[in-house]
């Protein structure tokens, strides 16, 4: 399996004033803007601090499916609170590494990208699984 055919990007994002920006190399993009016009799976995690309602509206709202993982630490947000919010997959009781593999091997189409977002913890357990080594992930 050609992991660069299936897994375009993996980004680290910071969640900032209710829109998912990136900051690398002292410029900022948006991430959707990166990613516009393509079919976008979202993984995503959060620390329990996070304005989640608001970051799962605007993810549904421009990607084709959200995954929903949970880090394995007091801050995370838990997903048993996720009650009520439509359209967001939990697989595997949002077990990051499980959830990844499942996403990557048969959910994912080769015409689609998959976006993680995250914290640190999610984002070192993601490429552990994958065994993509940070350096590997660049951001062209």
């Amino acid at each position: 399996m050609n992991w660069e055919n299936i897994l375009k990007y993996i980004l680290t994002l910071a969640i900032m004033n209710k829109r998912l920006q990136l900051q690398y190399n002292m410029y900022q993009k948006s991430v959707l803007d990166l990613l516009k016009g393509q079919q976008i799976i979202c993984i995503y995690g959060a620390s329990n601090d996070k304005d989640i309602t608001s970051c799962l509206q605007l993810l549904k709202s421009h990607c084709h499916q959200v995954y929903m993982v949970q880090a394995k630490n007091n801050r995370a947000f838990q997903i048993k609170q996720l009650l009520g919010f439509d359209d967001i997959k939990v697989l595997y009781d949002g077990d990051i590494s499980k959830t990844t593999l499942d996403v990557v091997n048969k959910v994912c189409q080769i015409d689609q990208t998959i976006l993680v977002i995250g914290s640190f913890y999610i984002m070192d357990e993601v490429r552990m699984v994958l065994k993509i080594c940070q350096s590997e992930c660049d951001f062209k």
